[in-house]
């Protein structure tokens, strides 16, 4: 073998040695990163104050019926379309001058495309019976954003209110103003079972405006669900605040 054949070889294997040795610890720091992005949601989603049955819900788990699939790809679109930076404040209409056109369709197993994307603070609304799965996407949802580094809060309208009676009294260690501030920082709030709003009550109304107003303004998304159904909840609420509850995006899920 002549001497330039030779050093040919040499440099073919040298080479081939370097690839190798720069695609093993890629893929392994990949393997790492990864690792670590599911042990940070995994302590968001724990801090959340979800339920421990809710922790390892996922977008990609297997659906338990068309409606539920429907459903999770909504969501899916839905997490895609999240962005910071996006919010459009240029139209009239809503809060710091944002338009708000509600979307409404009904997930029953059909497509699941949508014609528009949701803008930064843009929430979303799923409607359906009990044991539809409703919390369980909620969560899946919240975990999807915590994998991408942002912050979340679960909580039912019933907690909401139990926080603000926290409030009253001589030994509060929180003011209505600075509760409400403390849920108005997580980038993605869940608002569970709107249906627990007692009839009558316009402080709970009131309050209830208050802190979607002032994460609606700051772009941060308000995430809700009920059992009840849309024309229950327009008797329940006033336009301004179906608005913020509805934003661009609701699914409807029905049966199991």
């Amino acid at each position: 073998m002549s001497n330039e054949i030779r050093s040919m070889h040499v440099l073919a294997a040298s080479v081939l040695s370097q690839l190798t040795a720069n695609t093993l610890p890629s893929q392994e720091s990949d393997s790492r990163a990864s690792a670590a992005v599911e042990r940070s949601a995994d302590i968001a989603i724990q801090r959340s104050g979800i339920g421990r049955r809710f922790w390892g819900a996922s977008l990609g788990d297997v659906p338990r019926s068309p409606a539920q699939a429907a459903a999770m790809a909504k969501l899916a679109d839905y997490c895609r379309d999240q962005n910071p930076q996006k919010c459009d404040m240029s139209d009239s209409g809503g809060a710091g001058g944002r338009q708000t056109s509600p979307t409404t369709k009904e997930s029953n197993g059909g497509s699941s495309g949508r014609e528009t994307g949701a803008m930064a603070g843009d929430g979303i609304m799923l409607i359906g019976d009990p044991g539809a799965g409703k919390t369980y996407l909620l969560a899946a949802a919240l975990r999807e954003m915590a994998r991408h580094g942002k912050a979340v809060k679960y909580l039912t309208v019933e907690g909401f209110f139990v926080g603000l009676r926290g409030c009253m009294g001589p030994g509060a260690k929180l003011s209505e103003s600075e509760y409400l501030a403390s849920l108005k920082d997580p980038d993605f709030l869940v608002l569970d079972d709107l249906q627990y709003i007692q009839d009558g009550e316009s402080y709970q109304r009131r309050m209830l405006w208050l802190l979607l107003d002032m994460r609606y303004a700051d772009c941060r998304a308000t995430l809700t669900a009920s059992n009840r159904t849309i024309a229950e909840l327009r008797d329940m609420f006033d336009a301004r605040t179906l608005r913020r509850f509805e934003a661009e995006v609701i699914a409807i899920i029905r049966g199991k």
